[in-house]
């Protein structure tokens, strides 16, 4: 099984990577893969691989790499959404964020019922770069990574999976 993910650098991306190694291939800035950009790029290159980890976030290009992927990959479309997708009531400090992150889950529900194998894991609060600096309760890399895990070893499809460490 060869996985490829995007921003395997740092965060969930990096475990993501560092997990499947030496299967897995890494598509950030820093190996000239900008999901801004390279959307095409990204795609040739992950011809031989099963498992696409849809992770970088960058406006709503996230979503436009996932609609690519759902028509020219024929693996398994692993997202990595967040709970903040049902933060966009009311003021919070990333609701642009939000937005693209529901943005993001509505792209996977719709693939997923033309019946492209896309599945969406929204986690709450993770210890990252991004995150390292409020002071909530965190899950860890790891712990998405071993979500990951399950999704890949279930005989059926997932489309959503939604987790917290607790509720925020």
């Amino acid at each position: 099984m060869k996985v490829a993910v995007t921003g395997h650098t740092s965060g969930i991306g990096k475990a993501i990577y560092e997990k499947y190694q030496p299967n897995s291939v890494g598509f950030s800035r820093s190996n000239g893969f900008d999901i801004t950009k390279d959307i095409k790029k990204i795609l040739k290159a992950c011809k031989d691989c099963d498992i696409f980890v849809n992770n970088a976030q960058q406006d709503f290009f996230q979503t436009e790499l996932l609609y690519a992927l759902g028509r020219n990959f024929q693996g398994k479309i692993i997202n990595i959404g967040s709970m903040s997708k049902d933060w966009t009531k009311g003021y919070r400090k990333m609701y642009k964020y939000g937005v693209e992150k529901v943005t993001l889950n509505e792209a996977n529900d719709q693939l997923f019922w033309e019946g492209v194998d896309t599945c969406i894991i929204n986690p709450s609060y993770v210890d990252t770069p991004m995150i390292r600096k409020h002071d909530v309760d965190k899950m860890k890399p790891e712990d998405i990574v071993n979500l990951i895990d399950w999704i890949i070893k279930q005989p059926y499809k997932v489309k959503e999976i939604s987790v917290c460490s607790s509720i925020q």
